[in-house]
């Protein structure tokens, strides 16, 4: 097969690595890619959200799948575009992306079909929001409508904090059009999960959890990122747990969209609070997770290329996907300043001394100059950062913490200069 990755993260890395491994696999490409893919495939000069270019290629190329990593493409209509052109695509259409593209579209839907999920209000008039905190109970937790690439969501403890941010959203637009409606949410406490489950239309297969540290800083300060480090362990929950969330969330979620007559096919991915009620459904993304996909992909013993296929093509799924008993870790490697300004193209240091043992999946990377790419390893140096967040370096172990420590190990023997990260993942 010939397989297309849209996108240039740590997610899609990691999802390259792993069809790379599929005996199915004949041509493995990248849209756009970064230095890390180059070593598993051809990246290919093109926006990750330039639609028509992407179909163009697939077309001229005969791709017999396309992986959408990113949310973006996905809410502006790629899979419709290329099925319009007899292309099969891994990932929702969009009107089912709306799940994730819009909040207040995904939280009526939650609410019509007994999806258990937090109270909220919506707002599109700055003064209505303002009014209706001056008699809120805190704390409240502000959501942008729209795509906000994680930083849409803000906890306030005080109306202080809460007028800065709508403000900030709503006068500042600091988000653009994604916080011209917000949500005022009523505040959970409990331990967040991230759970995934594989869609093809008719069905769903469920995947396994993923927990992910979104704070920048240790002991969960600073500001929300798009997430500096994860872990993924079949104990972060229990059986009955997962039980649970597979029979009111999953379930229910692909009932709700059969009778409203949409196929959702491609992953469905629920951020979940644990309560002392059960689990509830913070938000619904259409994709996998960046970074949880760093440390779930390597857990999974299945071959997911004819998996991603046969859901592109809404053929049956398999009943049970096999994941890996071990625990797996990875932490975010962040160029200083994010997610607030950074530098780009700040040299990363030489990665070649780190144990065979981790695997280094990399977000926004290039090469610091021309290179032989026949020539050059996996963990050469020579990489330079295109984002703020710029690798993930992954390991297994009986425990997470086990998993953990191990990482740590290493990154103390090199010197990020210009880039921090979590001292405290999986610990």
């Amino acid at each position: 097969m010939k397989v297309l990755v849209v996108g240039s993260g740590g997610r899609e890395h990691a999802i390259g690595w792993k069809i790379k491994q599929s005996p199915l696999l004949k041509q493995l490409y990248f849209a756009p890619g970064n230095a890390g893919t180059s070593s598993l495939g051809e990246n290919l000069s093109i926006p990750q959200n330039d639609i028509p270019k992407l179909l163009e290629f697939a077309l001229k190329n005969q791709i017999d799948v396309t992986v959408v990593g990113p949310e973006t493409p996905l809410v502006n209509g790629i899979a419709e575009q290329f099925s319009k052109n007899g292309l099969s695509l891994f990932g929702p259409d969009s009107k089912s992306a709306s799940l994730e593209g819009s909040k207040l579209w995904a939280k009526q839907f939650m609410q019509r079909h007994q999806i258990p999920t937090a109270p909220a209000e919506f707002f599109s008039s700055y003064h209505e929001a303002e009014k209706f905190i001056e008699s809120a109970s805190f704390p409240v937790v502000i959501k942008a409508d729209g795509l906000a690439q994680g930083k849409g969501v803000v906890i306030c403890h005080t109306e202080k904090e809460a007028r800065k941010t709508l403000q900030d959203f709503m006068i500042e637009k600091s988000l653009g059009k994604a916080g011209e409606t917000i949500l005022i949410e009523s505040f959970l406490e409990g331990e967040e999960i991230s759970c995934f489950a594989l869609f093809n239309g008719s069905s769903f297969t469920y995947l396994g959890e993923a927990r992910d540290y979104k704070k920048a800083y240790d002991q969960n300060k600073g500001p929300n990122t798009g997430g500096m480090g994860a872990v993924s362990s079949s104990d972060l929950i229990t059986a009955l747990t997962r039980k649970e969330i597979q029979e009111k969330v999953f379930t229910r979620a692909l009932h709700g969209l059969l009778n409203e007559k949409i196929k959702y096919k491609g992953i469905l991915y629920a951020g979940l609070i644990l309560t002392k009620v059960g689990g509830i459904v913070l938000e619904f993304n259409v994709r996998f997770g960046d970074p949880e996909a760093q440390v779930l992909i390597p857990r999974i013993q299945s071959d997911l290329l004819p998996i991603f296929a046969a859901a592109a093509k809404e053929e049956k799924l398999p009943e049970t996907i096999f994941l890996s008993p071990d625990s797996c870790a990875g932490v975010v490697i962040a160029a200083q300043g994010y997610p607030g300004e950074y530098k780009k193209g700040m040299k990363l240091p030489d990665l070649k001394h780190l144990s065979e043992e981790l695997l280094v999946f990399h977000s926004s990377t290039s090469f610091e100059s021309p290179i032989n790419l026949e020539n050059t390893k996996f963990k050469s140096k020579g990489f330079v950062n295109q984002g703020g967040r710029t690798l993930t370096l992954v390991n297994s172990a009986d425990a997470v913490k086990n998993a953990s420590e191990k990482i740590y190990r290493e990154l103390n023997r090199i010197q990020f200069e210009g880039f921090y990260y979590r001292t405290d993942i999986g610990r």
